[in-house]
C-alpha cells in the first residue's frame, strides 16, 4: 500500500510538473537560445523571401558588445523591402536581445524607426530573421524571411580605397568603355573623370554631387547631374594596387569591374608631413610668386594656412589661419573657415614624396593641377624684418619712382609705413592702411589708399636677408605676369638707422 501510495505521489508530481512547463510556456533549450553574443559582429543581407538579394539593395548592420551598433543602406530599387531611397552611412542604433527575440531602435531618425525581429536564429555564421515586423511611427509593415551572413572578419578598406584608380575591365555589361577614372576622397567625396576628345581625364561640370559609403566591403556610391540621383553598390576587393567591383544585378545578371591604383598608397607620408611647405610649381610651371600659399602642419591634425591673393576684386588675406588637415592612405584634406567665414577644402593626393619636396594631384588655391611644394626651413624672418628699411636697387618692371625713393618700417603688430622722398630729400610717410605678413621666406604687404579704404591690393615676395640675427640687408624677388610675359622684380633694401 505504501509503494502505491509513493507511485501516485510520483505521478501527480510529474504530471503537475509537465502542467506547470505548459502553463508557463517554457520551450525546449534548442529551442529557446540565447544569441545575445552570438549577434556580435557585422551581417550583410544576402538573401530575402527566398530570393538572393540585389547588391544595390543589401544592408549591412553592425552590433557590439555594448548594445549599439549602426546600420549601412542605400535602398535603391526594391518595393517589397519597405525603402524610401534612404542613404544610411553606419546610422546609429541601440538594440536588445532577449534571448532569441531581436529589438532594434534607430537613432536620430524624423520617425519612430524599430525592427522587431520575435525568433532569430544564429549558426554557421548567418543570421535568419523570419518572421519580423517594422514599425514606423508605431505602424507595423510585417517583412518576411531574411537571410544575413557574418563580414565580421571581413578586410576594412576605410583607408585603402583612398586614391585615383582607373578601369581596367569590365563583365557582365559593367562600363564596358573603361576609359574612367575615380579619385576617392578621405571625407568621403569622389570624383569620376572620363576622356574628352583630347585623350586627357577630365570631370564632368555638370556633376552636382558625388558621395560615397564604405562599410566593409559593402561600398556604394551616388551622384547627381542634370538627370538627378543616381546609385549603384557593390562587393569589394582590394589587393594591392588592384581593386575589384561585384555586383548581382536584376534577372540574376552579375557585373565586375576591374580597376588599378594610379597614386600608390605610401607608408612615408606622416613622418615627412609636419612643418611648413610652400607651393613651388605647378604642371610643371613655378607658380607666380603672388599665388603662392604657405602650409604648416603641426603632426597632429592643425596646419596653418598662409594665402595673400593679389587683386582688388577678389582678395584673399589668410595670415596662418588655423584649419583641420586628415591623412588618410595616400589623402590628404586641409577644411576649415576663412577669415570672411567661407569654406576652405583642399584635396591633395600624392604622387612622390622626399624630406623636402611634396608631389601632390591637387586643388589648392582652386587650382586642379600636379602642385609641388618645398620645404621652407627659414626661421625668425618676422623679427628680422622689423625696423627702418630704404630701398638700394630694383631690377625688373616697377612703379616704384627708383629704388632709392622708397622706404618701409615694419612693425611687430603686423603694419607698416610707407615713405616717399619728397624734393628737399626727407622721408615723407604716405597715408592709408598697411598691412604685412611674413610666413616663412614669404612676405605679403596690403595697403589702401586714404581716399579708398575699401579697396585694398596686395603683393607677395620671396624674402631673403644677408647673415646675422640683426641683417644688413633684406632681399625681394617676385615672380609676375604682364600682358602675358612673365618677369622678376627684385629689390635690394638696406636696414637704416633712420627714426619716425
Amino acid at each position: 500500500m505504501k509503494k502505491f501510495i509513493n507511485k501516485l505521489s510520483l505521478s501527480l508530481f510529474t504530471f503537475t510538473a509537465l502542467l506547470l512547463l505548459f502553463a508557463t510556456g517554457c520551450k525546449p533549450k534548442d529551442e529557446h537560445r540565447d544569441y545575445s553574443k552570438d549577434l556580435i559582429g557585422k551581417w550583410k543581407l544576402v538573401n530575402y523571401n527566398g530570393h538572393a538579394i540585389e547588391t544595390n539593395n543589401r544592408t549591412i548592420f553592425t552590433f557590439n558588445n555594448d548594445n549599439t551598433g549602426t546600420q549601412t543602406e542605400a535602398s535603391i530599387d526594391s518595393v517589397d523591402l519597405l525603402t524610401d531611397r534612404t542613404w544610411r552611412a553606419a546610422w546609429p542604433l541601440a538594440y536588445t536581445v532577449d534571448q532569441d527575440v531581436l529589438t532594434t531602435l534607430w537613432q536620430r531618425t524624423s520617425d519612430a524607426r524599430k525592427w522587431v525581429a520575435p525568433k532569430i536564429k544564429v549558426e554557421n555564421g548567418h543570421l535568419y530573421a523570419d518572421p519580423s515586423t517594422v514599425f514606423i511611427n508605431s505602424l507595423p509593415t510585417p517583412l518576411a524571411a531574411a537571410e544575413y551572413v557574418s563580414v565580421t572578419d571581413v578586410a576594412h578598406y576605410t583607408e585603402d580605397i583612398i586614391g585615383t584608380w582607373v578601369g581596367k575591365s569590365g563583365s557582365g555589361g559593367a562600363y564596358g568603355d573603361i576609359n574612367h577614372q575615380w579619385v576617392y576622397l578621405a571625407d568621403r567625396t569622389y570624383q569620376y573623370l572620363s576622356k574628352n576628345e583630347e585623350g586627357k581625364f577630365v570631370q564632368d561640370p555638370g556633376d552636382l554631387l558625388n558621395e560615397y559609403i564604405l562599410d566593409g566591403d559593402f561600398f556604394i556610391t551616388r551622384w547627381v547631374n542634370e538627370t538627378g540621383e543616381h546609385r549603384e553598390a557593390w562587393d569589394v576587393t582590394l589587393f594591392g594596387n588592384d581593386m575589384i567591383w561585384r555586383g548581382l544585378r536584376a534577372n540574376g545578371v552579375r557585373d565586375s569591374f576591374f580597376l588599378e591604383r594610379i597614386t600608390p598608397v605610401r607608408a612615408d607620408i606622416e613622418p615627412i608631413l609636419p612643418g611648413k611647405w610652400i607651393v613651388l610649381l605647378q604642371d610643371g610651371d613655378s607658380v607666380l610668386t603672388n599665388e603662392k600659399s604657405v602650409h604648416t602642419f603641426d603632426g597632429e591634425g592643425k596646419v596653418k594656412y598662409t594665402v595673400a591673393q593679389a587683386g582688388k576684386l577678389n582678395h584673399q588675406w589668410e595670415n596662418q589661419t588655423v584649419l583641420n588637415y586628415t591623412l588618410m592612405g595616400n589623402d590628404l584634406t586641409e577644411v576649415g573657415k576663412s577669415v570672411s567665414g567661407s569654406d576652405i577644402v583642399y584635396h591633395s593626393q600624392f604622387i612622390s614624396v622626399s624630406p623636402n619636396r611634396l608631389e601632390v594631384r591637387s586643388n589648392i588655391g582652386q587650382r586642379e593641377g600636379v602642385i609641388v611644394l618645398e620645404r621652407d626651413l627659414s626661421v625668425d624672418n618676422d623679427k628680422k624684418i622689423l625696423g627702418f628699411w630704404e630701398g638700394v636697387s630694383m631690377e625688373g618692371p616697377g612703379t616704384y619712382g627708383g629704388a632709392d625713393n622708397v622706404a618701409w618700417e615694419y612693425f611687430n603688430d603686423g603694419t607698416y609705413n610707407y615713405y616717399t622722398k619728397d624734393a628737399e630729400g626727407n622721408w615723407v610717410e604716405q597715408e592709408g592702411e598697411h598691412d604685412y605678413m611674413v610666413d616663412g621666406k614669404y612676405l605679403a604687404c596690403r595697403w589702401a589708399d586714404k581716399d579708398d579704404p575699401q579697396q585694398m591690393d596686395c603683393e607677395w615676395w620671396d624674402l631673403s636677408f644677408s647673415e646675422g640675427d640683426n641683417p644688413e640687408y633684406m632681399y625681394w624677388d617676385g615672380y609676375r605676369i604682364s600682358d602675358g610675359k612673365k618677369y622678376h622684380n627684385t629689390f635690394t633694401i638696406k636696414r637704416s638707422s633712420h627714426a619716425k
